[in-house]
């Protein structure tokens, strides 16, 4: 009998997955070390290195078609980036400006694997990534931002962090029901039932794409403001860890980010 995995068992998952990538990371290091002793150290010291999130010599590009010539392997587009490097502080806000920003985040919450170059984020730094449309569960809405919640979290956190979101409040206070998919909640809720979520998870690394997109002006400006808090540590129920907690965002001009220019691509994306 096949086993059957719900949705929230394939979101928690994803942590597992992190579990995985760290032994990979490893793996790569003594592989380098003994081809290049220099080169693993670097690398060795980056992933220890609590301050910096490092990108080196990125490269990647999507792939668009499989051809019979290919052998089944797909070709590649043209190249988001090239060669590109930057290096961000841990503890900060960055405001993502330029062609190739929502690719930079999926890159940065490993939702997307380089072509070639290092993403070097500390081992103990959990990454995740806001999805524009949230996997919504049958069930109530506190349920729903509870579905990956760390374990320091409780039922009492989701609904305080809802309030300060902006939620109705009859969808916190009663047991509405929602479908699979979320068919009854708008696509502004759902946006918001995303970015609950991924705070719920307690990341170091949030990543999340024109958060205050299509939302009132009100409930705008209050995303904005747990954004900023949350990342500061002074969110209440969510304090700390502020030298670890880094936003990237696309789409957010607030004062308080710092402004990150993408080098100019040759080729524009509707996507992006």
């Amino acid at each position: 009998m096949p086993v059957q995995v719900t949705a929230a068992d394939a979101l928690s998952r994803q942590d597992v997955g992190l579990k995985c990538v760290k032994l990979l990371r490893d793996e790569i290091c003594k592989h380098l070390l003994s081809e290049n002793k220099q080169d693993a150290q670097r690398m060795q010291e980056l992933l220890c290195d609590e301050s910096c999130i490092v990108i080196q010599n990125l490269t990647f590009a999507y792939p668009t078609r499989v051809t019979p010539r290919s052998h089944n392997e797909p070709t590649m587009g043209p190249n988001i980036f090239t060669d590109f490097s930057y290096e961000f502080k841990t503890g900060v806000s960055y405001n993502i400006e330029g062609f190739g920003g929502s690719t930079l985040l999926r890159l940065i919450a490993e939702a997307l694997t380089p072509s070639s170059g290092l993403i070097s984020v500390p081992l103990n730094f959990k990454r995740v990534m806001v999805h524009r449309i949230p996997d919504i569960l049958e069930g109530t809405l506190v349920s729903n931002v509870m579905a990956v919640a760390s374990s320091k979290y409780t039922e009492t956190h989701a609904k305080q962090l809802m309030r300060m979101m902006g939620f109705d409040k009859s969808l916190i206070d009663e047991p509405v029901h929602l479908v699979s998919g979320g068919r009854n909640l708008k696509w502004a809720e759902q946006k918001l039932v995303a970015l609950a979520r991924a705070i719920m998870r307690d990341p170091a690394v949030l990543c999340t794409y024109r958060p205050s997109e299509g939302l009132s002006t009100r409930v705008a400006l209050k995303v904005e403001s747990v954004i900023k808090d949350w990342r500061a540590g002074v969110l209440k129920g969510f304090e700390g860890r502020s030298q670890q907690r880094t936003v990237f965002a696309v789409g957010l001009g607030n004062k308080d980010f710092v402004k990150v220019v993408l080098p100019p691509c040759i080729e524009e994306n509707d996507d992006e």
